[in-house]
């Protein structure tokens, strides 16, 4: 046989060997909500709307070193949870997602926040997950008022599933506590006429 010929044989069945080795450490993590009641804290006299952003649902391709990758799919997890700290906080909290006529749409909220996935990544060696939500203030306008970043993580469990888990529920307590000292949430305060001091304060 040709010796380019054996060659070319060798490449392809290195190349096979490579795609099959990828496709055998392929793992999919799709966390499910974390397990935890509605935060206890005081609500918000606020009427808000609230949106995901299209790419909390996609899937995030972590590759870890050259054969080893996670398809991340925080898209259930990040809705169930964040649709519950919501609802714990404001007087009122509907998802845009709902608003199913030109009259739902148009009932006056004092502002509407837009949750997006920023980053979300896993370490082969531990299973450590971190995860980055970045929260956008808009006013009744439509505009803009501000943005901020909120970020978990864990290490704790023995799996990379459940440590995701706990990395998007770290999130989520810091909103569930911090929400209510945000510059934007103060304003649509102010323009209410609200006497809260600090509304994000546990009650417990």
């Amino acid at each position: 046989m040709p010796i380019g010929r054996e060659i070319r044989r060798f490449f392809l069945l290195a190349m096979t060997m490579v795609v099959v080795g990828c496709a055998k450490s392929e793992e999919i993590i799709e966390p499910k909500p974390p397990s935890f009641d509605q935060p206890l804290v005081e609500r918000l006299p606020l009427r808000i709307a609230y949106g995901f952003d299209p790419r909390v649902d996609r899937e995030v391709l972590a590759t870890v070193g050259d054969n080893e990758r996670y398809h991340l799919r925080l898209g259930p997890a990040t809705r169930t949870t964040f649709e519950r700290v919501f609802a714990a906080l404001f007087a009122e909290a509907v998802d845009l997602a709902e608003e199913t006529t030109a009259q739902e749409a148009s009932r006056g909220w004092d502002g509407t926040i837009q949750l997006h996935l920023t980053k979300a990544r896993m370490r082969s060696t531990d299973d450590a997950a971190w995860v980055t939500f970045e929260l956008i203030f808009l006013n009744p306008d439509g505009d803009q008022e501000g943005g901020w970043r909120v970020r978990g993580n864990s290490r704790a469990a023995d799996s990379g599933q459940r440590n995701m888990e706990l990395a998007i529920r770290a999130a989520a307590a810091e909103v569930a506590r911090d929400l209510g000292r945000q510059p934007p949430i103060r304003s649509w305060l102010d323009r209410r006429g609200s006497s809260h001091v600090d509304p994000s304060r546990s009650n417990q």
